[in-house]
């Protein structure tokens, strides 16, 4: 079938075409030599700048070639081949080629453009460089590497060019692009993974996208570019493209590249010993390789995608024969775990034999590394060797991990009886409560892991039982989050964390991440909050990985999402919008849900919608973390707020569909859905109903001890109405740490004892954590107040709040809660407030307080965001229609 070839626009480079012009023109003009690597856009931005000069300069096009490097003035070739005179001297071809191009250019300024300008033949580049002296040419010239084009080198360092340093797209720049070329909105889960892929350098963006429309990994979802799955699919075009990027190499850097692909990670001295230090520091100068010190140091390709291409497309006899050169130097022992890993698969392909000690730490480490379905491989190469029982354990792991239940319960029958050591018996304890958890049966899960802690006894100290002490913990913290107990988790990890020797390690901050997490879930907001903040900023200044950073990051995220700290997410957004952090195959849509659900919380639905709408797209196609629900649901409620009934029926009920899918991201989002669905809900039915249904909500949470939840539920409930908790919103709020406490203490106390003074400290706590619209239903509530016990200077000041509240929201928060019918009740009460009658004298007819008559019109007010009963008939008369 043929395939429609994408039309690529120029994207981006803002700031880089500004600065080229201002260079390129002018009476102070100077040359510019742009700098990057193959495939960045170099020639495009050049030839975007000269098209918008629009024929105000003569452009002499000159290319390098690296096939006519070795003949004179090769580039010349064109201007020579029209001037008829004796040309045989240096001199006399200079003046020739001036006088042609003074003669073509018919007295504009010249601009020479110089492609490819390292593989210019010498006499070339010295001809550019004697035209620029004399004035005749501006030159601008393209390079990959400055240090290749000596000519050019000299007249920057002498001052007679400027330099441009051209690096790959941002995210948003990409975002356009692709948006532009596919003539539609994309998911940021797939923006991310092609950008990610990529690094942004848009020869191998624009591969990779049209192979996976082509493949069908890019597909159209409700008019949203989604990934079907996370796979990349690799092809022709992307290889062609990578062969391109590297066609300069010399064949011991290219040897060397592939050695790396092959093994991923590669100590240094093996490095040196294979290639040399020279070729190592010119693959590092050139961005293709990378140095860590985590292991030692070792010697990385710079990009996993530019690894998976390499690897993939060296043949079967010459990998074999990289292998026997890097085993004639070093052993396997000699690697990196991951190093050791990869070598072993590298033998697998290569059909030779393994050694059993060998293949087994291997598959060990696969697992410890999370590579479940490469364990698994790496065992089948043992053929019956797998009976073994160290060896089935392994397997069993393996198989959990990667969710075989049934294999996995066949062989754990199979392991009853076997008498294991310490360390492999609690290994088999952990995965027997893994497996029953995942099947749903947390009681067996609960018993596996109790037994596992009753093998560890007090007395045995030692750095093994110190692991294992925090394994055993961080299943059991896992465990109770997944039914938002964290809070009895909180003494284990606390113990674990204080016993071990040292913080590193992705368990240990998986343990430090869950016990924030815990902390703010019980209440601990600030004490969460600060653990996870600290953990992230020790992480960015060690220097660890990107994927780690990103999943402190996501900690972080959710952290802050679980303490009602909506405002603060710098951290987050600066770890997470790295291609490092994106070069997973498909990046986790945990970053993208938070800042949509942050944005609903605070009003800003318009906002979050711009986020959530492709992002339901993209996880009703695939969704590897149950967050479809919470998208669905905030999405709902947003369109709710923005007036849009009928779109937040469609998110209803797709997200009343999902219900029973859990988030396997974190169970904040799993409150929040329910949350967003009963808010979503009274826009459409009874606001009675959906209160009573949060604080049935709020009874879960508090059984569990996740107070900061318990806290937000009944503040939902006091906002749709339901005044008679707002002073039971006070009492809880004030064993909760944190500025959403402080806010919920005050707006429960302004409520139920009439003080617009509480109100108003409510309204600027909502204010600090990024919520205008709780700090403007706070405020209106505040005018009411005011205004019924005619404190003119307290109402003066709650309206001015009101208006500041209403322009940093615009029309959607305010337009969203007057589609938001009244309870039967409110309506009753309203009415007879517009029709003139007193509070006194409507609770006389009701035969209820003047204080209960008070409370039920401070939640119209709010409701409706209306200041008073000067405004409400207006307000009743439109929401009749």
């Amino acid at each position: 079938m043929t395939q429609l070839t994408l039309s690529w626009p120029f994207s981006g480079r803002t700031v880089q075409v500004e600065a080229l012009e201002s260079l390129l023109s002018g009476p102070g003009r100077r040359g510019v030599v742009v700098v990057g690597e193959a495939g960045v856009g170099k020639t495009a931005l050049i030839q975007h700048v000269l098209r918008r000069s629009g024929g105000q300069a003569h452009v002499v096009h000159l290319r390098g070639s690296a096939s006519l490097e070795g003949t004179s003035y090769s580039a010349f070739n064109v201007i020579l081949s029209r001037h008829h005179a004796e040309l045989a001297h240096p001199l006399r071809i200079l003046a020739g080629i001036s006088d042609a191009i003074r003669t073509e250019a018919a007295g504009l300024p010249v601009i020479m453009f110089v492609d490819n300008a390292e593989s210019l033949d010498s006499r070339s580049a010295l001809t550019v460089a004697q035209l620029a002296a004399a004035g005749i040419v501006t030159p601008v010239a393209a390079v990959r590497d400055l240090t290749l084009a000596p000519e050019l080198m000299r007249m920057w360092t002498d001052g007679a060019l400027e330099r441009l340093d051209l690096e790959g797209l941002s995210l948003e720049e990409s975002r356009d692009m692709l948006g532009e070329a596919l003539e539609g909105p994309m998911s940021e889960t797939a923006v991310l993974q092609l950008w990610g892929t990529s690094h942004g350098n848009p020869m191998l963006l624009q591969a990779l996208a049209g192979e996976q429309r082509d493949a069908g990994h890019l597909l159209q979802r409700d008019g949203v570019w989604v990934c079907r799955d996370d796979l990349i699919e690799y092809g022709g075009r992307v290889a062609e493209a990578v062969d391109l990027s590297l066609g300069f190499l010399t064949a011991a850097q290219r040897s060397l590249l592939e050695v790396c692909a092959l093994v991923e990670e590669l100590p240094l001295w093996v490095a040196t010993g294979l290639a040399g230090r020279d070729e190592v520091d010119q693959l590092e100068s050139h961005r293709l390789v990378k140095i860590s010190l985590a292991d030692g140091p070792v010697l990385t390709l710079s990009s996993r995608f530019l690894s998976e291409v390499i690897r993939d497309n060296v043949p079967p006899g010459r990998a074999n024969r990289l292998r026997e050169r890097l085993e004639a130097l070093a052993e396997a022992t000699d690697l990196t775990p991951n190093g050791r890993i990869a070598h072993t698969l590298w033998r697998i392909e290569c059909r030779m034999e393994t050694d059993h000690g060998h293949a087994f730490e291997s598959a060990r480490l696969a697992n410890q590394a999370g590579s479940y379905e490469t364990c698994l491989r790496i065992l089948d190469s043992l053929g019956n060797r797998r009976r073994d029982p160290e060896v089935a354990l392994v397997q069993l792991v393996a198989l959990v991990g990667s969710g075989q239940q049934s294999r996995a319960r066949q062989l754990l029958a199979s392991l009853d009886a076997v008498d294991f050591d310490l360390s492999s018996q609690v290994e088999l304890d952990l995965a027997t409560a893994q497996l029953a958890s995942n099947s749903g049966d947390h009681e067996s899960a609960q018993r596996a892991i109790a037994a596992a802690r009753a093998r560890i006894t007090s007395d045995q100290a030692g750095a093994v039982n110190a692991e294992l002490r925090l394994r055993i913990e961080l299943a059991a913290a896992e465990l109770l989050a997944r039914d938002g107990q964290h809070a009895s988790s909180i003494p284990g990890l606390e113990q674990v964390r204080q016993d071990l020797t040292s913080n590193g390690g992705e368990q240990s901050l998986r343990a430090g991440c869950l016990l924030a997490e815990a902390m703010a879930v019980a209440g601990r907001n600030e004490d969460g909050l600060q653990l996870a903040q600290t953990l992230v900023e020790r992480l960015m200044r060690e220097g660890h990985p990107a994927d780690l950073l990103e999943s402190a990051a996501r900690g972080l995220s959710v952290v802050r999402l679980t303490a009602r700290e909506w405002h603060r997410r710098d951290t987050v957004s600066a770890v997470g919008q790295s291609p490092e952090a994106a070069q997973r195959q498909t990046p986790s849509a945990t970053p993208s849900v938070a800042e949509g659900v942050m944005d609903v919380h605070c009003g800003r639905a318009a906002q979050a919608l711009k986020t959530l709408r492709p992002l339901v797209s993209q996880l009703r196609q695939y969704d590897p973390d149950g967050l479809v629900g919470i998208a669905s649901a905030a999405a709902a409620y947003a369109s709710c707020l923005c007036g849009d009934l009928e779109e937040g029926r469609h998110y209803l009920r797709q997200a009343q569909e999902c219900r029973t899918i859990h988030s396997r991201a974190a169970w904040i989002f799993d409150c929040d859905r329910d949350y967003f669905l009963a808010m979503a809900a009274a826009s459409f039915s009874s606001k009675d109903l959906a209160a009573a249904k949060l604080l049935e909500q709020a009874d879960h949470h508090r059984v569990r001890g996740a107070l900061t939840a318990e806290l937000f539920a009944i503040s939902g409930a006091v906002r749709l109405g339901d005044s008679a908790a707002a002073e039971e919103l006070a009492i809880k709020a004030s064993v909760v740490q944190g500025t959403f406490a402080r806010l919920c203490e005050h707006y429960g106390k302004g409520l139920a004892g009439g003080d617009p003074e509480q109100l108003l400290l409510a309204a600027e706590h909502a204010h600090l954590i990024g919520n205008d619209l709780f700090a403007l239903d706070a405020a209106l509530a505040a005018v009411s107040l005011a205004e019924d016990a005619n404190d003119v200077a307290r109402t003066s000041a709650a309206r001015a709040r009101t208006q500041q509240y209403r322009a940093l929201l615009g029309p959607v928060g305010v337009q969203g809660e007057s589609h938001t019918p009244l309870t039967a009740k409110e309506t009753d009460i309203a009415l007879r407030a517009v029709g003139g009658l007193t509070n006194r004298q409507i609770a006389d007819e009701l035969v209820v307080s003047v204080r209960t008559i008070e409370s039920h019109l401070y939640q119209i007010y709010a409701k409706l965001h209306v200041s008073g009963r000067s405004e409400l008939s207006d307000v009743l008369e439109v929401y009749s229609k």
